[in-house]
């Protein structure tokens, strides 16, 4: 609806229609919004611009690219891995993208770390794999891409 403010409380402009039907651009204050948004454009310009593509948010310890397995943002998990974002990159609880792509049952995003070569024996801080992580949230699909990866810990 015209004038009304997106959800997203981190842009800095609101979406509004113009006579033409046209969107005006949101602008993102940080890379983790525009990868939770999948916005591929404004991340490839923000790290243009010499932001690092493995900066941490200061409230929740992610990366992008934690961001990018959290929110499912599939092309902006793909632009960050090709972009060389560290995939071995934990967070405070010894999560790496592929421990929260298995909680939050994110499939293609789990397939796409397993073909970049993430570790599916990596443990966290209460010593639970990704595959265990899965199982606990019941995403049976996730757990079975993991397997038929080849990784039985």
């Amino acid at each position: 609806m015209p004038g009304v403010p997106l959800s997203d409380p981190s842009a800095s402009f609101t979406e509004s229609a113009t006579p033409l039907g046209a969107r005006r651009k949101v602008h993102f204050s940080s890379i983790h919004d525009a990868v939770r948004a999948g916005d591929v454009k404004q991340l490839s310009e923000m790290v243009e611009r010499g932001v690092s593509i493995n900066e941490v948010d200061v409230l929740h310890k992610f990366t992008p690219l934690h961001w990018a397995a959290h929110s499912g943002s599939l092309e902006c998990l793909h632009w960050l891995l090709w972009h060389g974002a560290d995939i071995t990159q934990a967070t405070m609880r010894g999560w790496t993208a592929a421990h929260i792509a298995a909680i939050r049952g994110q499939d293609a995003c789990m397939q796409a770390l397993i073909i970049n070569g993430a570790n599916l024996t990596t443990k966290d801080d209460r010593g639970c794999t990704p595959l265990h992580l899965a199982a606990t949230h019941g995403h049976s699909f996730t757990l079975q891409i993991m397997l038929r990866s080849g990784v039985f810990t």
